[in-house]
């Protein structure tokens, strides 16, 4: 009996550096280059955003001077709790038609990019990624999506109501790794609309207790 558990004692004390070198080995999902937890600064030196049409740019809402930051604005709770909004807007008076858009997925879509610094955190790291894009390839962006993050989802399909009141059954994609969630909707504000949120889940549930701090006190 004593052999058999020093046996189980010498195989965990075995194993648990390799479940360590798995866990460190985890990263959180990325969006292209746009990885979740990356510093402001390294997203705002990407070559993306380097190559940029003349007719736009990259708008954060902490720019200054402010000329362009207006344009980019979060909720004022998430100002005061210290997030950052980072987008891409036209800037000249006849943009072109794709201006303040970007390729993702194969596709043209419009993409938010929230920061925010933990307490005890140098940096501001990407938060959240909104990417909104047009639902009539739902079930190709979908496909691209399954063989990019995993192949097994979580599927729900729950009833809501969109701006224009009209009521639809909203199917929602979830992935998760222990950093990280993906929610890929095939319904966002509009009929016509999808979207998918990338969360850095630990500056996420930060970012919302600070949010509560403000609205509650506390």
């Amino acid at each position: 009996m004593i052999l058999r558990l020093l046996s189980i004692l010498l195989a965990a004390a075995l194993l648990l550096p390799a479940l360590r070198a798995a866990e460190a080995r985890v990263r959180p999902f990325a969006a292209h280059e746009f990885r979740l937890g990356m510093p402001l600064s390294d997203f705002r030196r990407l070559q993306r955003f380097a190559e940029l049409d003349p007719s736009e740019r990259l708008v954060c809402s902490d720019d200054a001077p402010p000329r362009f930051a207006a344009l980019v604005r979060p909720a004022q709770e998430l100002i005061e709790a210290g997030a950052i909004e980072c987008a891409l807007f036209p800037t000249s008076e006849d943009p072109p038609p794709d201006a303040g858009t970007m390729e993702m997925f194969g596709e043209r879509v419009r993409a938010n990019f929230l920061f925010f610094r933990r307490e005890g955190e140098p940096v501001p790291r990407l938060t959240q990624i909104m990417i909104v894009m047009d639902n009539s390839r739902f079930e190709r962006i979908t496909t691209v999506f399954r063989r990019t993050y995993g192949d097994s989802p979580r599927i729900d399909v729950i009833g809501g109501i969109l701006m224009s009141g009209a009521s639809v059954s909203n199917v929602i994609y979830t992935w998760e790794n222990p950093l990280s969630t993906i929610q890929l909707e095939m319904y966002a504000i509009s009929i016509d609309r999808a979207r998918a949120t990338f969360l850095y889940r630990d500056n996420w549930e930060e970012l919302l207790a600070a949010v509560r701090r403000l609205r509650f006190g506390g």
